[in-house]
């Protein structure tokens, strides 16, 4: 893509965010609510008033720095859980494509005016609703919110969630007491999981050690006996995959 046709898409991207952003203010008025605040782990963004919330999906795009002007994207961001990076490997992809260095470069100079820029063309390629720039320990966040959530699917979202001393907000998952990060004990699961992973509504993250699997087997299924055995616990999802890793290593 020639230099001219880019910029000129850029700025077609922005001013159809602009476009969004008005509607998105019509149906949700931002300006009423007092608080915001995201989780990566839930991939909720939330506005607040008192008891009032209203969340959405979001892609984290990029951080910006005033200190030096640069911006980093947010699918250089490797901590990030994939459901915040929603289009960003396709926008990057096109740069790829197209030879636009700054959209496959992960940490450019630029200024705020390109970063709402490269935040619209990431709100087309994520299909999103709204361009949004928080402020976050001195550095600008640059989001994108892609979907309403409507009040009784966000309760089901965070019921899935639990509070980790260890790691913070993540997914819950069921552990037999006897799996542990230190001691092999052997690791059995419902199905195969690897972290990160999307799950069903319905499904859930259960592990257990060998001997509660021979038990299990031996009475043809989960009871309340084997189940009382096993007394299963709730952990997040970090810890449960630091004990597959520990009951699966060699050595």
């Amino acid at each position: 893509m020639k230099t001219e046709n880019y910029e000129y898409y850029k700025q077609k991207c922005l001013e159809e965010l602009f476009e969004l952003q008005d509607q998105f203010n019509t149906n949700y008025n931002l300006d009423y609510y007092s608080n915001w605040y995201y989780d990566h782990a839930t991939g909720l963004f939330t506005f607040s008033k008192d008891d009032e919330e209203i969340n959405f999906t979001y892609t984290l795009v990029s951080t910006y720095s005033r200190k030096d002007n640069t911006l980093q994207w947010g699918w250089a961001k490797h901590n990030l859980p994939s459901k915040v990076k929603h289009g960003l490997e396709e926008l990057r992809q096109f740069g790829i494509d197209n030879n636009i260095e700054e959209l496959n470069t992960a940490l450019i100079s630029t200024n705020e005016e390109n970063a709402w820029a490269l935040t619209a063309m990431a709100a087309k390629f994520s299909k999103g609703i709204m361009g949004y720039r928080p402020v976050s320990d001195h550095l600008l966040l640059f989001v994108v919110l892609n979907e309403y959530i409507e009040p009784d699917k966000v309760k089901r979202i965070k019921e899935k969630y639990i509070k980790c001393n260890e790691h913070k907000s993540a997914r819950v998952a069921f552990v037999c007491q006897h799996l542990s990060k230190t001691e092999k004990t052997g690791f059995e699961e419902a199905f195969e999981t690897w972290p990160d992973m999307e799950l069903d509504e319905d499904d859930d993250l259960e592990a257990w050690c060998s001997e509660c699997e021979e038990i299990r087997l031996k009475d043809g299924g989960w009871n309340d006996e084997n189940m009382k055995y096993s007394n299963i616990k709730l952990v997040c999802e970090k810890c449960h995959f630091e004990m597959k890793d520990n009951n699966l290593e060699k050595g």
